[in-house]
C-alpha cells in the first residue's frame, strides 16, 4: 500500500527491509489479512487461518537499526521520517 501512495515521489525512499537485532534474511508469511504477518511461526491465533487460506511466504532483508541508520548517513541523506510497524510486538 505505501508503494501504491508514496512510490516515485519526489524525495520518498521507500526500503522494504524488517528491522531485528542481525543482519541476515527471513521468511516472512503474510496472511489473506495483511495485517497478521508475521516473521514467526504462523501457528496461535493465525493457526486457523493458516489451515483454510495457505498464507504465502517471502523472503525479507534483515538489517540493525544502527547498520541501517549508518548506511543513511554514509549515503550523505537524513531520514526525516522512519516509519516502523511493528504489529502487536510494541513494548
Amino acid at each position: 500500500m505505501l508503494q501504491r501512495r508514496h512510490g516515485g515521489r519526489a524525495g520518498v525512499d521507500l526500503v522494504c527491509v524488517a528491522l531485528s537485532d542481525h543482519a541476515g534474511a527471513a521468511t516472512m508469511t503474510i496472511g489473506h489479512d495483511t495485517t497478521r504477518s508475521t516473521l514467526h511461526a504462523y501457528g496461535g491465533a493465525l493457526a486457523g487461518e493458516a489451515a483454510t487460506l495457505s498464507p504465502r511466504r517471502e523472503t525479507v532483508r534483515l538489517a540493525r537499526l544502527d547498520d541501517f541508520a549508518d548506511r543513511i548517513a554514509a549515503a550523505g541523506e537524513v531520514a526525516r521520517v522512519l516509519k516502523i510497524d511493528v504489529q502487536g510486538h510494541e513494548l
